[in-house]
C-alpha cells in the first residue's frame, strides 16, 4: 500500500480526505499541531521523516510544507493537493488555524506571520500552483481534487488503486444529509403554518 498524502492548505479538504482515507481502510493521522511546532518551529525535520512511517496516510500540516522531501523519500507515494472553492473560503480556514500557529509557523508556510486578507490570499494560489507545477508529467502522483464538485468515490478509487465503495463520499453523504435536513425544516415550518391557520390561538 503506498502512503497517501494530502497536501493542500484547506481544513475542510483535510477533513474530507480523512474520512474517505479511513474508509478505505487506511490507517490515517490528521493535522498534528505538535509535530508542526517541532518541524516548523524548531526545525526538527527527523520529528518529520520519523512521522511519516507510522500511517498509510496523512493530511494537512506539516505535511503540505513539505511535499518535496516527501515525494524523495517515498516514491511511490501518491499526492492529493485539495483546493477549495475560493480564497475568502480558505482564509476561513487559515484564521481558524492561526488561533493555534506561532506567526514562525504562518511565516514559513504561508509566506507572512499575520493572517490578514488583504492581498495575501494569493499564498493559496501560489501553493497549489507550485504543486502542480513540481508533479508536471506525473499524472500518476498527484491528484487534484475540489470536494464540492466530486460526485462519487471514482477518481479518487481509481488514483489509489482501490475499489470503489457502495457508500456515498463523505462530503457527498453530509450533503445529502443538509438537504435532507433543510427539507425537513421546510415541511415543519409549512405544517406549523397550515396548523395555525386551521387552528388559530393553538401552540404549535
Amino acid at each position: 500500500m503506498a502512503k497517501v498524502f494530502g497536501i493542500g492548505l484547506t481544513e475542510g479538504g483535510h477533513v474530507t480526505l480523512g474520512a474517505c482515507m479511513r474508509q478505505l481502510g487506511y490507517r490515517h493521522a490528521d493535522h498534528d499541531p505538535d509535530l508542526v511546532r517541532k518541524v516548523l518551529e524548531k526545525g526538527d525535520i527527523c520529528a518529520l521523516d520519523e512521522a511519516s512511517g507510522r500511517y498509510d496516510s496523512y493530511a494537512g500540516m506539516p505535511w503540505s510544507a513539505y511535499y518535496r522531501r516527501l515525494d524523495r523519500n517515498f516514491p511511490d507515494a501518491r499526492f492529493v493537493l485539495e483546493v477549495s472553492d475560493s480564497s475568502h473560503s480558505w482564509f476561513g480556514s487559515l484564521r481558524r488555524y492561526a488561533v493555534h500557529a506561532a506567526g514562525s509557523v504562518r511565516e514559513h508556510v504561508y509566506g507572512f506571520s499575520s493572517p490578514a486578507e488583504n492581498g495575501r490570499l494569493e499564498s493559496t494560489d501560489r501553493h497549489a500552483r507550485q504543486v502542480q507545477e513540481y508533479f508536471a508529467g506525473r499524472p500518476e502522483r498527484l491528484l487534484v481534487v475540489y470536494w464540492p464538485e466530486e460526485r462519487s468515490w471514482h477518481r479518487l478509487c481509481e488514483f489509489l488503486g482501490e475499489p470503489v465503495p457502495q457508500q456515498p463520499l463523505p462530503f457527498e453523504r453530509e450533503r445529502r444529509a443538509a438537504r435532507i435536513s433543510a427539507y425537513l425544516r421546510r415541511l415543519r415550518n409549512s405544517l406549523q403554518s397550515y396548523a395555525g391557520r386551521v387552528f388559530p390561538g393553538e401552540p404549535y
